[in-house]
């Protein structure tokens, strides 16, 4: 996991700029956004545990994740899965 890293998943290019405004307030963190589904997926490769039962893409976790429940390819609680399976228990705020 990295400490620095935040999530943004939004769908809404003016709410990706509002919170990303905000979280410059609070911290040096770097935002990666994704605006679909298919963009999480591909940042965390396949979302599964390692035979080992580590995560796949442990180096990739953002801190925390600010998540759109609605987004245009899914829904939001599909993201909430594919993350905790990447990322174990990473902080999400819905």
């Amino acid at each position: 996991m990295d400490p620095t890293k935040a999530l943004l998943v939004v769908n809404n290019v003016s709410d990706e700029h509002k919170l990303r405004e905000k979280l410059a307030e609070i911290g040096p963190y770097t935002v990666v956004i994704a605006h679909t589904i298919a963009e999480v997926e591909e940042m965390f490769g396949c979302c599964t545990r390692n035979p080992d039962g580590t995560f796949a893409a442990p180096a990739k976790c953002p801190a925390f994740v600010l998540l759109d429940l609605t987004l245009p390819n899914g829904k939001g609680l599909a993201v909430i899965r594919k993350l905790r399976a990447a990322c174990g228990n990473v902080s999400l705020l819905v």
